[in-house]
């Protein structure tokens, strides 16, 4: 069968749910709800990472989250030299990827490509299966658990140093960064690991 995907330009869950059961349901549906999110994410600095969860299509089986396509780069864009987090969050997220391609072939921010190409390789490799686990989600924080054996921790931009101690499903484990940036961190026997972020 085909893949399908449509752009309904809103954030209305109802007229969402509307257009996508007129698809038979058949229809993905690009995420505007999570993408004006991640906006508001690196714009706002007041944003609550609460939002990311709170504002995205609750179909996360038929959402494809995405940074950026050709219409809102024109007219309503993530700016340019902060996408690398909008992008992190939204591949540990559940849902389809969606890379915009004028962000790995041609970037403002000629850092993007290489990171794309980690995350990519994070989420083929890690972030698997239909759902996901959140493990903490406050102000500054938003911890991801995905079934492959990510783990992934993302804090506001802004947000003070704080220690924190985060439940994951894996007990006296040895955790490695996939990105190579940090050392190792260990999980006790209850499955917590403690972090000091950012």
């Amino acid at each position: 069968g085909f893949w399908q995907v449509g752009e309904f330009w809103d954030t209305n869950p109802q007229l969402l749910s509307t257009f996508q059961q007129k698809t038979q349901n058949q229809m993905k549906l690009f995420d505007f709800g999570l993408f004006y999110a991640l906006k508001d994410m690196v714009s706002k600095p007041d944003f609550d990472m609460r939002e990311l969860l709170s504002r995205r299509f609750a179909d996360r089986e038929r959402a494809v989250n995405f940074v950026s396509n050709h219409d809102v780069d024109r007219y309503d864009p993530i700016p340019k030299d902060k996408r690398q987090l909008p992008y992190a969050i939204m591949m540990a997220m559940s849902g389809q990827p969606s890379i915009f391609h004028q962000d790995y072939f041609s970037p403002a921010d000629a850092r993007l490509p290489e990171t794309l190409r980690t995350l990519v390789g994070v989420h083929n490799g890690y972030a698997m299966g239909r759902k996901e686990k959140i493990l903490l989600s406050t102000k500054d924080v938003l911890a991801i658990e995905r079934e492959g054996g990510l783990l992934a921790v993302f804090v506001r931009p802004g947000a003070i140093e704080q220690k924190l101690t985060i439940p994951t499903g894996w007990r006296n484990r040895s955790l490695a960064p996939v990105d190579g940036s940090l050392t190792k961190i260990q999980t006790n026997k209850k499955g917590e690991v403690q972090l000091t972020l950012p």
